[in-house]
């Protein structure tokens, strides 16, 4: 059975108009903001589970995936890891020390981890711990060498997924980014104490083409090259790939493979892959003994964009959050599955959006506090909606950290966004956007 087709009917645009204060400037810019938003019910109908699915804006323009598309990497080193132990019989499992070799000079060998408390070695376990919990992108790039750029975008295609292009690693500096060629990954030593082997170096064949059938792949007014200012829109035509559907699609397809696109597309982990991707999609941070984090550096909503929202309907015991956020070039996407535990509700939620006030790409100058603020918000509204709570039944949530996002407790722990008494109830928290919208003529991008 596949996933059904989202509705793009009114009744989510009327959940978001519900809300003035929060959405209505928001929905006044969204196609400035690329806003996307694809929300989907988990639902018990005459004893078969149904998805009912509502979109916003969907694939109107193209939006850069970011670390998002990172799910997909995990995934497909993990099935390439099950193929190698299993139906090769190679010594090969999640943790298996591991050898990144170099493809050249500005790289270096890779076989230690001082990060990893469980003897330092490299392995795919730690790997993908680092990729959910704090969004590592150069453990991503070594997920993408493991399975190679040509197995990765086919997996991905033989699922049903036709149109996504994963193109590139993530993260690297513009010298590494000039010097690094994605069609090529070194050779990966799988040090099994048994029968150690070594995979080979792989060049991907594939054409990938561009993205310039898509869209609002010419994004902003200006980029940064070599710290000279490009007066002209960026590029993205080359970049990767994965609309808003795709994305919430391959996370149902993991949860609820019923709902797959087509039998080749049933996501086939052994239970130890499948704990070990899923208790990294679950974690904060701040719960994570290997690799651990300081939690000054990387709160709780660091990863987990829709926290804080969630966090005003319900305290944050009560939620088990799957998922994996991207941010980069000015996009926020945050992709998940929303779990509420004393309901046993649950919920998809995917959103995207796009703010870059002077549209310079590359200049690091992006308005993410204020895409923090409406991600947030969205999780609040949605999650009330699927939940069936009015904004009159929340009781006040403690602590009341946990329903603001983290990029505004400066503000907060200053005094400049309202006293003690205004945040503590999770209606007031609106105060904070509605200062910012008071500096400015145009509210969503300018502050």
């Amino acid at each position: 059975m596949s996933t059904c087709v989202p509705e793009h009917g009114d009744e989510l645009l009327d959940i978001l108009r519900a809300w003035p204060a929060k959405f209505d400037a928001l929905l006044a810019a969204a196609q400035e903001h690329r806003l996307q938003v694809l929300f989907t019910e988990v639902q018990a109908v005459d004893g078969q589970m149904k998805l009912k699915r509502q979109g916003f804006r969907l694939d109107k323009e193209y939006f850069y995936p970011a670390s998002a598309i990172k799910l997909c990497g995990a995934v497909t080193a993990l099935e390439k890891a099950r193929r190698l132990s299993g139906d090769l019989d190679l010594g090969l499992d999640i943790q298996t020390p591991l050898c990144f070799h170099p493809l050249g000079p500005h790289e270096k060998i890779f076989d230690r981890d001082p990060t990893n408390r469980e003897g330092g070695f490299v392995t795919l376990k730690h790997e993908i711990r680092k990729v959910f919990l704090v969004s590592d992108n150069d453990a991503y790039n070594r997920l993408y060498t493991f399975v190679g750029q040509a197995e990765l975008n086919e997996r991905m295609w033989a699922m049903g997924f036709s149109a996504c292009r994963l193109t590139h690693r993530l993260g690297l500096s513009p010298p590494d980014r000039n010097k690094d060629d994605p069609r090529l990954g070194g050779r990966v030593e799988v040090r099994d104490e048994s029968a150690p082997f070594c995979l080979p170096e792989t060049r991907s064949r594939l054409d990938l083409g561009t993205r310039e059938g898509v869209p609002g792949v010419a994004v902003g007014t200006g980029y940064i090259e070599d710290g000279r200012l490009v007066e002209e829109p960026m590029d993205f035509s080359w970049k990767n790939y994965m609309t808003l559907t795709d994305l919430q699609d391959f996370l149902v397809a993991l949860f609820f493979p019923a709902f797959s696109r087509s039998p080749t597309s049933v996501l086939s982990l052994p239970p130890e892959q499948r704990a070990v991707l899923m208790e990294a999609m679950l974690q904060y941070p701040s719960q994570s003994c290997n690799p651990q984090y300081d939690s000054r550096h990387y709160p709780d909503d660091y990863c987990k964009f829709f926290l804080p929202g969630l966090c005003r309907v319900s305290p944050k015991a009560d939620w088990r959050i799957y998922n994996k956020v991207g941010r980069a070039y000015g996009f926020s996407i945050d992709n998940a599955y929303i779990m509420h535990l004393p309901s046993g509700r649950s919920f998809f939620l995917s959103a995207a959006i796009y703010t870059n006030a002077n549209g310079i790409i590359d200049d690091d100058i992006y308005e993410y506090d204020l895409a923090d603020l409406y991600l947030a918000d969205l999780g609040e509204v949605l999650a009330r909606s699927a939940l069936s709570i009015p904004l009159e039944q929340t009781p006040l949530i403690e602590p009341k950290e946990d329903c603001i996002p983290s990029s505004q407790w400066p503000k907060v722990l200053q005094g400049n966004v309202g006293s003690d008494e205004l945040i503590q109830h999770a209606q007031e928290v609106q105060c904070i956007i509605l200062e910012k919208q008071s500096k400015t003529e145009s509210p969503l991008v300018t502050f």
